[in-house]
């Protein structure tokens, strides 16, 4: 009776811990972090670079991002984006249930670490012929990502361009950290070979 009792303790005591490790894993996989705060006076300072395919890097300027203000779009509240390079540039953003969306219910990010397509873009001719299809995808796992900043763990809002008259596709990364935002932008390489690429130096990040 007593090795019975003991068989069924030994038992009981593996099947919970077996349990209890397959409940902390997805919960990891399934984990939601504030990949993009939105708060207003936040700002993320950026130096800005060129870049050749062999990785070599050209310094151009200094550009920030920064949230001036909130407004009422549609009856949601949408945080409203400028630039300190182009007094033209304003974007508007919320967090729509963990996708960060603007006006036009375009998705930039989604916060949980999966595969998920955030948005297609299909350009075509007059003829019906394609010119260009353009996807954003949401890649996991997160990756150590180094910027002028340092190193952090980041997810990777992935962009794919494909040009069907050339055969040619190009790569873009937005790579966003928790509790940060956006820590580095590598744009399309162009077809001179090179590409643009936004490297956080600074940021600051207010309360709610």
């Amino acid at each position: 009776m007593n090795k019975l009792l003991l068989i069924s303790v030994i038992l009981f005591t593996l099947f919970s811990c077996s349990k209890q490790e397959d409940v902390t894993i997805n919960k990891l996989e399934e984990e939601v972090g504030n990949f993009f705060p939105l708060n207003v006076g936040n700002y993320w300072i950026y130096q800005v670079s060129q870049l050749d395919t062999n990785g070599n890097s050209t310094f151009q300027k200094i550009d920030s991002t920064y949230i001036v203000g909130d407004t009422a779009i549609n009856n949601n509240v949408y945080y409203i984006f400028k630039s300190s390079t182009s007094l033209f540039y304003t974007q508007f953003l919320r967090d729509s249930s963990g996708y960060i969306v603007d006006e036009m219910g375009q998705k930039f990010l989604y916060q949980m670490m999966t595969d998920d397509t955030l948005y297609t873009n299909l350009i075509k001719t007059f003829n019906g012929d394609t010119l260009s299809f353009t996807y954003r995808m949401m890649r996991k796992p997160p990756s150590l990502i180094t910027c002028v900043l340092g190193d952090f763990i980041a997810l990777d809002a992935e962009m794919t361009r494909y040009l069907p008259f050339t055969g040619r596709t190009d790569i873009g990364h937005y790579f966003y950290s928790s509790s940060i935002g956006l820590i580095l932008r590598q744009d399309f390489f162009t077809f001179t070979g090179k590409r643009t690429e936004y490297s956080l130096i600074r940021y600051k990040i207010n309360n709610p």
